[in-house]
């Protein structure tokens, strides 16, 4: 069992755009910088809907995180509404939100951090909360609200964020991966509720990536509750207390032989 020994792989190297560029190379190989640049939103709008859908994902996180793009983007979100224009505004709104927030135990946020947090988490819910044309935006819209009920830790808000996602596409990555994130220990959820959801996914290359991750959040919860513990103590004890668990996970992986989705990224991420 190998598991915790691998070193992590910088998967983003392996792609054409920037190793800070959240589309992993998409923006830069559907050449949307140059519409974006010319004021061109519409153009961005159809060439973004005609991918599938975790490349959408991809597209929408990178026009949110690429700083040389921010002012562009927030010109476009205070002009005409689209559905469109909402599902990137609600995105934004809870990268800043997070951004804000930071990623320290609730303790150790201050009280300035958690206003922003909040009211940019708000305004991200008003531009989701709408009614949507396309499925793919509306696939997208409603799994970015996952994210959102996180953060208000509206745990049943979430459920049905991703219960309505999964009727529209069962194996949808992203609200997939952001439901498991609302059912791990440190928001709330347990290793139960972990490993359930996993048995739950049909998509085996889908249910391998979150078994894989209830991996890393068990050891992690195990790492961070002793940081004065030697690490290769916390390693005894995981495989230890969790030897089935990590035999079972490892024995049915089946990685994704597609090198260029989202989901095949964060496999190998």
């Amino acid at each position: 069992m190998l598991f915790l020994q691998l070193p992590i792989i910088f998967y983003t190297s392996k792609f054409p755009g920037k190793p800070t560029d959240e589309s992993f190379g998409l923006i830069e190989k559907l050449g949307l910088e140059a519409l974006i640049n010319a004021g061109d939103w519409k153009a961005v709008e159809n060439k973004v809907l005609q991918l599938p859908s975790d490349d959408l994902t991809r597209v929408m996180d990178g026009l949110c995180k690429q700083e040389n793009l921010t002012v562009k983007v927030m010109d476009y979100l205070t002009t005409t509404p689209s559905e469109f224009q909402d599902v990137l505004a609600g995105n934004f709104h809870i990268n800043r939100a997070w951004k804000i927030r930071s990623g320290s135990w609730a303790e150790e946020v201050g009280e300035d951090q958690w206003e922003g947090f909040f009211k940019h988490l708000n305004i991200a819910a008003e531009r989701l909360n709408r009614t949507y044309a396309s499925k793919k935006l509306e696939l997208e819209g409603i799994a970015r609200l996952i994210r959102v009920y996180m953060g208000g830790s509206d745990k049943e808000e979430a459920h049905e964020a991703y219960n309505h996602c999964k009727e529209i596409d069962p194996n949808h990555y992203l609200s997939n991966i952001a439901m498991h994130r609302i059912l791990t220990p440190r928001w709330g959820g347990s290793t139960d509720e972990m490993v359930n959801f996993a048995a739950s996914i049909d998509n085996s290359h889908l249910r391998g990536l979150i078994e894989l991750s209830n991996l890393v959040e068990i050891y992690s919860d195990m790492y961070n509750e002793n940081n004065d513990e030697d690490e290769q103590v916390t390693k005894q004890r995981f495989y230890k207390e969790h030897d089935a668990l990590i035999d079972k996970t490892l024995s049915s992986l089946e990685i994704p032989t597609d090198n260029s989705s989202m989901l095949a990224i964060d496999f190998k991420n």
